[in-house]
């Protein structure tokens, strides 16, 4: 009999949810907010991707300001897209050029946060047997979890703290969908690991692996940070833990190697041509935006700390908080230490840190609804609640603001 949980259908009050999702993501997405961010930046630099043709590459690659987006180029094409689409509506004088921008780069992220929502019910259900309606309860506080807004200490909200949600970066919101998709791969994995026949477990891994490739061309930040974690984690495995064979730790380890593949050639491209690079300046991008690091950390994943006390080895001990866990640490790490020779507040390291912190609210959100549903809504849930409606509120805010 098939298993319930692995059928998927989004049915009429799911399409009404995910409609309701798309109507406040549009209107989000105004000329007031695009032109005064991120996307601006990033819509511009589409409009000049057929100069690809006249040009050449070497045009984009000797110049710093486009040679490191040339290399990931997936959330432009799909704006340019969008984009052709719209403008006959500008050329007939029903909008202007510019408003046709804001509404193509609008559909994009829409279309993309929207994804990354379905790709989390989907993955709750699937990998931790969840019921539909407490999946989408969890994806819709996922969407606006933030760091706890404290203006006294931190004024720079955005790049000052680890948000789930960086609505201002147009390629951060287009890889977030892989990037829960491929950690709730590598979860189902481990999780399923005595249950899983050698086919099965080649394909997941297959997917993961192309996974992994088709992010790199939306963003590099996620898999700079998760492949790192992964590898960490086999080799603990290896090590110390030894919860899989040594076969099957080696098979996932060959599933990254595609993306380190393609990372090499990527570093290529975004730096050979302008004499730009990685360095090693600890704390350098991120005393920039925030002169108090560890109060930053803190008030960032405030609620991970209070659910790991909360719940002890319940919680802490379970595969996916370890491997969230070393996501975390991975991105931090990266922040902490690199910079570039070159436009270093572009703050590039810190893409993959809210990338992970999402995973992160998200494994400890699953461990809080096993809580409750295996021992009631105790003082313990009601603590661990309190400190996620804080990180809600303080999210929802941002998103107003």
């Amino acid at each position: 009999m098939k298993n319930k949980v692995f059928s998927h259908g989004i049915k009429n009050v799911e399409k009404y949810y995910y409609l309701f999702f798309a109507l406040i993501l549009m209107f989000f997405y105004t000329s007031d907010f695009v032109l005064n961010c991120d996307i601006k930046s990033h819509y511009d630099f589409a409009l000049k991707l057929p100069l690809l043709f006249e040009n050449g590459v070497e045009w984009f690659t000797e110049n710093v300001k486009y040679a490191h987006i040339l290399s990931y180029p997936g959330w432009h094409v799909l704006f340019l897209i969008a984009y052709l689409l719209f403008r006959p509506g500008a050329v007939a004088n029903f909008f202007s050029y510019e408003y046709c921008a804001v509404l193509a780069s609008a559909v994009v992220n829409t279309f993309f946060s929207l994804a990354t929502i379905y790709v989390t019910v989907l993955g709750l259900q699937r990998c931790f047997d969840m019921r539909k309606k407490i999946a989408l309860v969890i994806s819709s506080v996922l969407m606006f979890v933030g760091p706890l807004y404290v203006p006294i200490l931190i004024p720079n909200y955005y790049l000052g703290q680890f948000t789930a949600n960086p609505w201002h970066n147009p390629t951060t919101i287009a890889v977030e969908p892989f990037c829960v998709a491929c950690f709730f791969l590598f979860c189902y994995v481990r999780k399923e690991k005595n249950g899983l026949t050698e086919k099965k477990l080649h394909i997941i891994l297959g997917e993961l692996s192309i996974l992994l490739v088709l992010s790199a061309f939306f963003k590099p930040s996620f898999y700079q940070s998760f492949v790192p974690a992964v590898a960490a984690y086999i080799v603990l495995d290896i090590c110390f833990f030894k919860t899989e064979t040594f076969k099957n730790n080696i098979k996932c380890m060959f599933a990254l190697l595609p993306v380190c593949i393609l990372a090499l050639f990527q570093y290529i491209l975004s730096f050979t041509g302008t004499s730009n690079g990685i360095v090693i300046k600890p704390f350098e991008v991120w005393l920039l935006y925030s002169k108090n690091p560890l109060v930053s950390f803190f008030c960032s994943y405030f609620f991970l700390f209070v659910a790991a006390f909360a719940f002890g080895q319940e919680h802490c001990l379970q595969e996916r908080t370890k491997i969230s866990t070393l996501f975390v640490f991975s991105s931090v790490s990266q922040f902490v230490l690199f910079s570039f020779e070159k436009g270093a507040g572009a703050a590039d390291f810190l893409w993959g840190v809210y990338l992970a912190s999402y995973c992160a609210f998200l494994v400890a959100m699953v461990s809080l609804t096993e809580w409750i549903e295996n021992k009631g809504f105790n003082t313990r849930a009601k603590i661990t609640t309190v400190a996620l409606l804080c990180h809600f509120i303080s999210g929802l805010g941002y998103f107003i603001a």
